[in-house]
């Protein structure tokens, strides 16, 4: 197999997702349910349990950072570009996120 593979295991995921901002944290214990906030491992046990989704849990935490990120970018990218060369960026943008998406 050629390639880059990761190790699925509990404890290296949960290792993981203990490394994530504490926005993100948060966001994930919300998702999980775990009420004590204020322990990162309690949380990433709980992501790290979780066999199937996990991914799709930190994406979705992840998401809103990065979009509020990208918006910024572009609008700023506008005025600094200008309007033809903003335009295209933000073309390049949306159709990337719309693939993104898709998958």
């Amino acid at each position: 197999m050629n390639g880059i593979s990761q190790n699925g295991n509990t404890p290296e995921v949960a290792a993981l997702v203990a490394g994530l901002p504490k926005a993100v944290l948060a966001h994930l214990a919300a998702q999980t349910g775990v009420t004590d906030e204020a322990q990162p491992s309690a949380i990433s046990m709980a992501v790290a349990q979780l066999k199937e989704g996990h991914q799709q849990l930190v994406r979705r935490a992840i998401g809103p950072i990065v979009r509020k990120s990208s918006i910024r970018q572009s609008v700023s990218g506008f005025f600094a570009a200008g309007g033809v060369n903003a335009l295209n960026y933000f073309i390049r943008k949306s159709s990337k996120t719309w693939r993104s998406w898709r998958r």
